[in-house]
């Protein structure tokens, strides 16, 4: 999930200013070459249409920048900043999300605008700190489930996506949120995924919607082992198997990266 970032409002008033700068010169230019009017009042012009071209840059600038924020928050990337600060998440951030303020959601779309689901989460029960989750992971937090480590077990949503909109999360360590359906697995160099896929060509590693198999917590650390549909082409297509990836957290929370366990063939 792209982090949420403020630097979009300064680049944007600075392309902005360049914009109207260009158009200022363009103008002036255009009139100094093609009309009789009197140096003195082209100056003047001049002067007019510089402040005004400031005044307008500030304005698109900022609404520019705020528009690219808004649309930056909707679309999370593991390992982005905001995700690598302990922020303290917990049970204070969660917000469980009813039919009504799902539909009331899909009206802030176009883009989606921050101001609009903050409304919309008051209205329907959020807490300020459950948007304060959303405004820093473009997630909603609707579950959590202690692991007796220090990382928790959680369940985010994105109301906006086409399915799948419920994902697992793994919430308190360092970085402060891991996300499996995004982590890099190298699964294609597994001897297991490479027998799997010569009897299915085809065959596709579907990291949305894993499903937890075990966790643990042990004095070397804390594990977590997700198991990954391996489907036959596509989203709806054939599930010819499942990949076991174990995550691990050093006993400080330290995320410590994925590890393939093996691959399953489906029996029919």
């Amino acid at each position: 999930m792209r982090s949420v970032s403020y630097c979009g409002e300064e680049s944007w008033r600075k392309s902005s200013s360049s914009f109207w700068y260009r158009l200022v010169w363009m103008s002036v230019a255009n009139e100094s070459e093609h009309s009789f009017i009197g140096a003195g009042v082209i100056r003047r012009r001049w002067l007019l249409l510089v402040v005004a071209a400031m005044a307008a840059a500030g304005d698109v600038g900022w609404a520019s920048g705020r528009d690219w924020h808004e649309q930056s928050v909707s679309e999370p990337k593991t390992g982005a900043p905001a995700t690598r600060t302990p922020l303290g998440f917990g049970r204070q951030n969660i917000w469980h999300l009813s039919r009504a303020a799902i539909t009331d959601l899909h009206k802030c779309t176009d883009p989606i605008r921050v101001d609009c689901v903050h409304s919309v989460m008051r209205q329907h029960g959020g807490s300020e700190k459950a948007f304060e989750f959303y405004r820093r992971t473009g997630w909603f937090l609707s579950k959590l489930k202690d692991t007796g480590g220090p990382v928790a077990l959680a369940w985010v949503v994105n109301p906006w996506r086409a399915n799948e909109n419920e994902q697992p999360a793994l919430l308190g360590g360092n970085p402060v949120l891991v996300y499996p359906e995004e982590e890099q697995v190298p699964l294609e160099n597994d001897a297991g995924f490479k027998a799997l896929k010569a009897a299915f060509p085809k065959l596709m590693f579907w990291k949305s919607g894993p499903t937890l198999e075990t966790k643990s917590v042990r004095a070397g650390g804390e594990s977590f082992v997700f198991r990954y549909r391996l489907l036959d082409g596509c989203h709806a297509c054939a599930i010819r198997g499942w990949a076991r990836i174990e995550f691990g957290f050093a006993p400080d929370g330290t995320y410590q990266g994925t590890k393939v366990l093996n691959v399953i063939r489906r029996r029919n």
